[in-house]
């Protein structure tokens, strides 16, 4: 006999039902990669948002927020900018460290009162904010768990809100300090969930560094010098300068310089806000310059009192290609060693060519002559050269020629002239290179077809 001992027992089906919370911490926009923020006349702001997930089974009745400021900032500074929830957005007083409001809604047919703290704990640095849900006729939270203050998101922004503050660095904290900053936001008495954990449901999963707003101090100021100059240089000569924002610095953003002449104390903007390193200052013969460099950091530090460093130099009455003679051979006429012709490095490369074509004396030249090499265009294949020019070299003439034959009759297809820009049918591109230089690129105005030949020649002449 079998003895049937079971009975009938209802299945009883639980749905557990809460609010869920995507959470995150926004903080100041700096400058790369390490988020490099100064900390003279800053003011950080940030933004705690928190989100009742569409997937919620129940609205939120209530929200607590914590904030631990870092050591690093300087906590009375702290101001609230705002606070927001669901439609409602709070218009929070200057200057204000603390707020505190009760505000009116009706969810599920209920009407209730919000009632928000926030504030700043200035003995320990902590940033606060409370939202209670509360039913006006008992003191008590809305008894319905599905009456609350911040419903599940849909995408309209009903689910969202946030806190935001400002605070600025304390300005002795030394450059390479990183400052991150963590919220911690509970729903409804729960688990407290960091906004720098990895899954904000899962904290064994550990945190993510990318997610707490961090970012790197830059507390050094940009130092900038203009290069040492001759005593005499000819009236259009190079002036170049160099910076530093110093170990662990953000790095230089541009520079300004600026010129006085003749000893004025006067000095006008010659480059501003430039990332250029150099350039060919045209001045006047007979007449005194000097020069000074200003630099900002990728973080807007400038530096200071950059005119003490001064540098001077004297335009001499010499035209530019007597001033290379006396540069490389300290003659400053065209006789001897430094005459158009001469070949002192035995090279096969005149003087004047290399002028032309700033070879400098005492290279091996002819490694350093521009080759010719057939290039495609939309206009088809072409014989090509590119070559660098001075524009301080302003009293020559380059000519790029082309040819059927090694012996001409040759064909100018590009000219500058006293240092302008390459003009011809030829003409390609220029472009700054290094120094201060230009860089040309001319093309044949002919198309290399089949085996036909061609050639290209560059002529400097007075």
């Amino acid at each position: 006999m079998i003895l049937d001992v079971s009975a009938g027992i209802d299945d009883v089906i639980t749905n557990v039902v809460g609010a869920i919370d995507p959470n995150a911490l926004y903080g100041p926009a700096g400058y790369g990669a390490s988020n490099f923020v100064t900390v003279f006349g800053s003011n950080f702001a940030y933004r705690i948002t928190y989100e009742n997930s569409a997937s919620a089974t129940a609205p939120a009745q209530s929200v607590t927020i914590t904030n631990n400021l870092s050591t690093n900032l300087d906590w009375t500074t702290f101001q609230l900018t705002g606070i927001g929830f669901a439609d409602n957005y709070l218009t929070i007083p200057a200057g204000r460290q603390h707020y505190q409001a009760t505000v009116s809604m009706t969810y599920n047919g209920q009407t209730f009162n919000v009632e928000m703290e926030a504030g700043i704990h200035n003995a320990t640095g902590q940033v606060y904010a409370n939202f209670q849900s509360i039913d006006p006729a008992t003191g008590l939270p809305p008894e319905s768990v599905l009456t609350g203050f911040l419903p599940p998101e849909n995408g309209t922004g009903r689910g969202e809100g946030y806190v935001s503050y400002t605070v600025s660095p304390k300005t002795t904290v030394p450059t390479g300090t990183l400052i991150p900053n963590v919220a911690y936001i509970t729903f409804d008495g729960g688990e407290t969930i960091a906004t720098n954990q990895v899954d904000e449901h899962n904290p064994a999963l550990g945190t993510d560094p990318n997610k707490e707003a961090r970012v790197t101090i830059d507390a050094n100021i940009p130092t900038a010098q203009v290069a040492a100059l001759p005593s005499n240089v000819a009236p259009a000569f190079n002036v170049s300068w160099s910076g530093s924002t110093g170990v662990g610095g953000s790095g230089i953003a541009d520079y300004s310089v600026y010129v006085s002449s003749d000893g004025g104390a006067t000095y006008t903007p010659w480059f501003l806000n430039t990332q250029r390193t150099s350039g060919t200052y045209y001045g006047t013969a007979n007449t005194s310059y000097r020069f000074y460099v200003v630099a900002t950091s990728n973080v807007g530090n400038k530096q200071a009192n950059a005119e003490t460093a001064a540098i001077s130099t004297q335009a001499i009455d010499i035209t530019a290609a007597n001033y290379w003679r006396l540069q490389n051979f300290n003659i400053p006429t065209n006789t001897g060693i430094a005459a158009d012709t001469a070949m002192p490095d035995r090279d096969g490369i005149a003087n004047l060519l290399k002028y032309g074509l700033v070879i400098p004396p005492g290279s091996s030249g002819a490694r350093l002559l521009p080759p010719a090499q057939v290039l495609s265009y939309p206009e088809g294949r072409r014989l090509s050269m590119t070559f660098y020019r001075d524009p301080s070299r302003n009293d020559i003439t380059l000519e790029v020629q082309a040819a059927d034959t090694p012996t001409g009759p040759w064909t100018t297809v590009a000219t500058s002239t006293n240092g302008s820009a390459f003009t011809g049918d030829g003409f390609v591109r220029e472009d700054f290179g290094p120094g201060g230089l230009m860089r040309v690129q001319v093309r044949d105005v002919t198309n290399v077809v089949g085996t036909m030949r061609r050639f290209m020649s560059v002529k400097v002449t007075y």
